[in-house]
């Protein structure tokens, strides 16, 4: 397994990551977090 020194580079390639993907389905986002979000609140 290789060891990754540089913490930066793998946050940049997150958020790229995380970019795409959201633009690509908001809508599959937005169901996942308000049920999350429910999911959350029935824990409390």
């Amino acid at each position: 397994m290789q060891i990754i020194t540089n913490h930066k580079d793998i946050e940049l390639a997150l958020v790229e990551v995380i970019k795409v993907a959201y633009s690509q389905g908001t809508k599959k986002y937005n169901k996942l977090g308000t049920s999350y979000i429910s999911y959350l609140k029935t824990l409390q």
